[in-house]
């Protein structure tokens, strides 16, 4: 097996916000739609630490494992972005390809089950019925992916190759997964932390706003031994980012629990929260995730205007 080795360096990785927003459009009820008039192009590698690799662009994050048996994709992309993400795959190292872990079953980040080798795929047990209804299961050619569901806690692996999925339970969808590198101090969140701008909620298919603050102050509270965050759509982040984005999020949740009451106007209670400093960089798309709160938080009649 060769790994082709280059420089260490930081990485910061952008995705136009208008381009993940027109992607995250699509993915707020089924059936879900493999776009391809808004995916960005994949970029170049870039090595975050021993055995770990990083490929932005072309829908998602994506990180590439290097272990002793072979290759573990994070997120895939998009189906269209596949033939570009396996040149990058091949420029890291020639071992074969020999699992895909999911962080949730969106297009962006799991359309491209559809174009890959017969591999073994991990993913939240919730995340599979959507995989499933989507074909995304069923290769384009060649026999139906080997799928592996978990929940709660799951390790791939031993000693240095280990990686450990973490089901955070319903946030971004119903079926999201944590996953981290232990020996490269890193985690991959996925769309929990899309990048900086409020998250989407996506209900049907399982996500809870309200239970999204709480997942990722559990995640801050509990995960230890984590430097940096991959992002799901931008730059990979300090630990502190993460924490950061975990208080946002409880700041909109208390603020929507609070304000939001029977008769009261939406419009006017979301375009006048009074959002501290430290999250201003979150704004972009805020009404939306802040109603996406409330429809976690009250029942459809008190939800009148």
């Amino acid at each position: 097996m060769v790994i082709r080795r280059v420089a260490l360096t930081a990485v910061p990785v952008a995705l136009s916000a208008a381009a993940y927003f027109l992607v995250a459009a699509t993915r707020q009820a089924p059936p879900l739609t493999d776009r391809t008039d808004v995916t960005p192009p994949v970029e170049s590698f870039v090595q975050l630490a021993e055995q770990l690799y990083l490929v932005a662009g072309g829908g998602c994050n994506t990180a590439v494992y290097v272990t002793a048996s072979g290759v573990v994709v994070v997120d895939p992309k998009f189906s269209q972005s596949w033939p570009a993400l396996a040149e990058e795959i091949g420029r890291i190292t020639d071992a074969p390809i020999t699992h895909v872990v999911l962080t949730h079953f969106h297009p962006d980040h799991a359309g491209a089950l559809t174009e890959i080798p017969p591999v073994e795929v991990v993913a939240h047990e919730a995340s599979i019925p959507f995989l499933r209804a989507e074909g995304w299961l069923n290769r384009a050619q060649g026999p139906a992916l080997r799928v592996r569901g978990y929940t709660g806690r799951l390790t791939l692996f031993e000693g240095n190759d280990a990686i450990t999925l973490i089901a955070p339970g319903p946030a971004h969808t119903g079926g999201d997964s944590l996953v981290v590198f232990p020996r490269a101090r890193v985690m991959m969140v996925g769309d929990l932390f899309p990048f900086d701008a409020a998250p989407t909620v996506n209900i049907e298919g399982g996500g809870d706003g309200p239970h999204f603050a709480e997942a990722l102050t559990e995640t801050v509270t509990n995960v230890r031994d984590v430097d940096r965050v991959i992002t799901g759509h931008g730059a990979v982040v300090p630990w502190s980012a993460l924490v950061n984005y975990a208080d946002f999020m409880q700041f909109l949740v208390r603020y929507v629990r609070t304000e939001m009451r029977f008769g009261r106007d939406k419009h006017q209670v979301f375009t006048s929260i009074p959002l501290p400093a430290r999250f201003d960089a979150y704004r972009f798309r805020l009404f939306n995730t802040l109603d996406e709160i409330d429809r976690g938080l009250r029942p459809r009649w008190q939800r009148v205007f």
